[in-house]
């Protein structure tokens, strides 16, 4: 059995709940959209968010500013949160 990180990963953003398409720079990733819990103590963690694969936040250069279109709503990049583990949670803004 081969075990490969990177198509394990898109697989399961396929399936998962939240599973979206996020285009980057107009090509079509795999993401797991969702809305953060509001915190009122921590006012950087609440809003937008998507996690995607670090491999493809690095083949888009994505950075805070970056556009991205999540069922044809554009946001703007807020913020970057690698988690070690191949995904990253990417914090949005509507433009």
């Amino acid at each position: 059995m081969s075990f490969n990180i990177d198509q394990d990963l898109a697989d399961m953003m396929l399936s998962a709940e939240g599973g979206v398409t996020v285009t980057i720079g107009g090509n079509p990733y795999q993401g797991i959209y969702m809305l953060e819990t509001i915190d009122q103590f921590d006012t950087d963690s609440t809003g937008k968010a998507v996690f995607l694969r670090d491999l493809d936040l690095v083949a888009e250069s994505v950075v805070h500013g970056t556009t991205v279109t999540i069922a044809s709503v554009a946001y703007i990049v807020k913020g970057i949160d690698p988690d070690m583990s191949g995904l990253s949670r990417v914090k949005l803004v509507n433009p």
